[in-house]
């Protein structure tokens, strides 16, 4: 639950689910002819898809979940973003592995 993407520099495939992150911009390892077929952008319209595949993995697991509950598990297993105030990034990065195996 985070008002701040991930990271800048996010890339991935255009209209596929997937990205790529590094500090250092995934496009410079991209052959120049392949670059239409990727997008770049960074910001909560990127991470809204990942937290509602990880609500899904998780309402698989333990379908008896209420929205409360998936809030909370959220929250507890974020890993925390240290730079950063709680203010401006909520709980931290998603971490899906940690929320999914919490139920």
């Amino acid at each position: 639950m985070s008002t701040r993407a991930t990271g800048i520099n996010v890339v991935g495939t255009a209209g596929l689910a997937g990205a790529l992150v590094s500090p250092e911009g995934d496009t410079t390892n991209i052959a120049p002819s392949n670059l239409p077929r990727y997008t770049m952008s960074s910001g909560t319209s990127f991470a809204a898809p990942h937290v509602a595949g990880t609500i899904a993995l998780m309402l698989e697991a333990a379908p008896q979940l209420t929205p409360d509950q998936i809030k909370g598990i959220l929250e507890l297993t974020a890993t925390p973003m240290l730079a950063y105030s709680r203010y401006e990034v909520g709980a931290g990065y998603l971490n899906t592995y940690a929320a999914f195996a919490r139920p």
